[in-house]
């Protein structure tokens, strides 16, 4: 049984490309459909150049292209190798090594992959259409968080791309082309093409001068479609055709862009002055001519109904100028100081915080989200000081356990952290103390006692008042009770309209908002609060249930038979508590709910256990691997077989061997019994 941590690279993938219009390589680069490769997207890109290498001859070029924007500190590298295919049979295989960062984020290739003659004369093209494949090879991975942002409302584009799920056909590449003839006079305003249709979507594009030297192109897609749900992703290329040389044109390529919700997309290009030179051959009669093309790659949500879009974030935080669009559940139950201040306030939705720097803040959103944050020496102890200040005792067991394998040399520091925070996992390596156990039994959802503002905050009348108040007090004041919030507020949801009117105002380690209620019963009679919002940031099946196109009016309440309670409640709790860890014991129920309900950071970490731990056998992960399809376990299982392959066939035949001699005992066993019987009766 060994760890599988050193075994996940390489991880390895195939590209594709394909087209049956051999004619438009000679206008502009064409890219390949996207694939997902470890954590980002690559493609492939092809075009023609007229290459120094080969005497100024027609070249045809092939190039790997990385779909992300890389934040400083950020990079990839590995290499890939591209071939053409041949009467179904890979030919002309080339191999490069590439890095891809954030001062490097170029195309990797090769620019005179194949001369042009070879390659329309030598059966590289069948029927007209020509395949290109290219197997990458991904080394060295290192990308912190994922490109979704503090700063924008929720559900954004990424959340609705996931909650619309693309059809398959959406995929199929289907274009269109706009030809006009534009005076270069009157783009002192914005002039419009006609509108065309592709695949039933409605596009067109303006033209102006930008600044001095620029000419501008905006796309515009629906302009018309009241249905805010859809979404396009589509690529373009620009061609201005030169009126002197039919087969000379000035081209740029608009990469893969997601049109959504009717908004626009534009670009320019500082070539005014060079258009406008008569010798350059662009311009007759004062106007150019303007050839675009439009690829369609997929299009979603065009059958979702006319409803609006359910807001996954209800309040904006204001620091140093910066607008960040929170969730008021979320942050509130990692943070008592929140909790206050969103349950005093109910009704204001914006919020200027002075106290605590936007860097800072940034670190304590991507703890209460779960992220992955980089913390050091430099930053540990002002991040300590600003979840102290926030009372984010959550966060602080996170930062706790990232705490563990960060080496600090000053040891001035190190018992001053130890004497200022409650860091158990930090004190018991670096003093050598006894790290208590964490409680297995410790609820997902704790209130905070605050029994002065009880009656003040809470003034049913009618005939629930003397039972509602007495029945709190009780629950309150009982010490076996103190962790049960989700019992108390499941008790006031019930009581009547006006009491789920004041669930906001209990003072829970939680800003309750009762539109933000769901209550899970199950078979068994449990049932269990749980908030909306939280459950949509961390699953993709509860985003998709409470916020998405197809959410009902009335999903305050939902039926749960096919899960026990118990299970459910062991994935609310990490969810609810991401400083919690995965144990062999948990491992098998969280993995299979993780995956039911599409909780990604909760898959992430089932993975990341199976790969790490030593208490596991290789077969045992491969089992895990086939089960679930997980990228890195895949390659990690992958890998160590490669690199390992006596140890593994030993196991192999070991196991084997172990089941033989468990059929034959259990065959001697009915073999014993059987005699027994036999001559018992005789």
């Amino acid at each position: 049984m060994v760890s599988f941590e050193k075994y996940i690279y390489p991880i390895r993938g195939k590209l594709r490309f394909e087209t049956d219009q051999m004619e438009d390589l000679n206008k502009c680069y064409k890219y390949g459909n996207a694939v997902k490769l470890g954590k980002t997207e690559w493609c492939l890109i092809v075009a023609t150049e007229c290459s120094p290498y080969t005497q100024n001859q027609k070249c045809f070029s092939i190039f790997l292209k990385s779909l992300y924007n890389y934040d400083l500190a950020e990079t990839i590298s590995g290499q890939f190798c591209v071939y053409i295919l041949k009467n179904s049979k890979p030919e002309k295989a080339r191999r490069t090594k590439f890095v891809m960062n954030e001062k490097c984020t170029g195309i990797y290739g090769f620019p005179n992959f194949l001369k042009w003659d070879e390659l329309m004369n030598d059966g590289y093209v069948e029927n007209g259409k020509i395949v290109i494949e290219a197997v990458l090879s991904i080394e060295v991975e290192q990308i912190f968080n994922p490109k979704s942002t503090f700063f924008e409302c929720r559900p954004n584009s990424e959340d609705l791309k996931v909650m619309l799920e693309p059809k398959e056909e959406g995929c199929q590449i289907k274009s269109g082309r706009i030809i006009q003839e534009v005076e270069m006079a009157k783009l002192k305003d914005m002039v419009f093409s006609e509108t065309i249709v592709i695949d039933g979507i409605s596009w067109r594009v303006g033209y102006h001068k930008e600044g001095t030297n620029g000419i501008g192109f905006l796309f515009l897609c629906n302009e018309n479609l009241q249905n805010l749900w859809w979404r396009v992703e589509a690529a373009a290329e620009i061609h201005i055709k030169s009126r002197l040389h039919p087969n000379v044109n000035i081209s740029f390529n608009v990469p893969p862009k997601l049109f959504l919700g009717s908004r626009s997309y534009g670009s320019f290009y500082d070539i005014w002055d060079f258009l406008m030179d008569p010798e350059s051959g662009y311009l007759s009669v004062g106007k150019i001519l303007v050839e675009i093309r439009i690829d369609v790659r997929k299009k979603y949500g065009f059958e979702c109904p006319q409803k609006p879009i359910r807001k996954m974030t209800d309040s904006v935080i204001l620091i140093d100028g910066e607008e960040f669009h929170v969730s008021r559940s979320l942050l509130s139950h990692h943070s008592s100081v929140l909790c206050d201040l969103f349950t005093g306030t109910p009704d204001i939705p914006n919020f200027l915080f002075d106290e605590i720097s936007k860097e800072l803040f940034v670190k304590f959103l991507e703890l209460v989200h779960d992220w992955k944050t980089e913390i050091d020496e430099k930053n540990i102890e002002k991040l300590l000081k600003c979840l102290n200040l926030l009372e984010a005792d959550e966060c602080i067991k996170l930062c706790d356990n990232l705490m563990v394998s960060m080496e600090i040399e000053d040891e001035a520091k190190i018992y001053r952290l130890i004497q200022n925070y409650n860091l158990p996992k930090f004190e018991a390596k670096h003093l050598n103390t006894q790290q208590m156990p964490e409680s297995p039994n410790e609820p997902y959802y704790s209130y905070v006692k605050r029994y002065p503002k009880l009656p003040n905050v809470l003034r049913p009348t009618g005939e629930f008042q003397f039972e509602f108040v007495e029945k709190t007090r009780e629950m309150l004041e009982d010490p076996e009770m103190e962790h049960i919030g989700n019992e108390v507020l499941l008790y006031l949801s019930r009581k009547s309209n006006l009491l789920k009117n004041m669930c906001s105002r209990v003072f829970f380690k939680e800003f309750s908002d009762p539109l933000d209620m769901v209550v899970f019963h199950f078979e068994d009679g449990k049932s269990f609060y749980a908030s909306k919002q939280i459950l949509a940031q961390f699953s993709q099946h509860f985003m998709r249930e409470f916020y998405g196109p197809k959410y009902k009016g009335n999903d305050n309440e939902i039926k749960i038979s096919d899960v026990k309670s118990e299970d459910f409640e062991m994935f609310l709790t990490f969810i609810y508590r991401p400083a919690k860890e995965v144990t062999e014991k948990n491992l098998q129920i969280l993995y299979i709910l993780a995956h039911k309900y599409s909780a990604p950071k909760l898959i992430e970490k089932c993975e990341h256990f199976v790969i790490k731990t030593e208490k596991l056998s290789f077969l045992e992960k491969c089992e895990y691997s086939k089960k679930y399809q997980d990228t890195y376990l895949v390659y990690s299982c992958h890998n160590y077989r490669a690199q390992n392959l006596s140890k593994v066939k030993r196991e192999n035949f070991l196991n084997e061997i172990s089941k033989v001699e468990t059929i034959f005992s259990l065959s001697v066993g009915l073999l014993s019994t059987g005699l027994a019987f036999y001559f018992t009766r005789k």
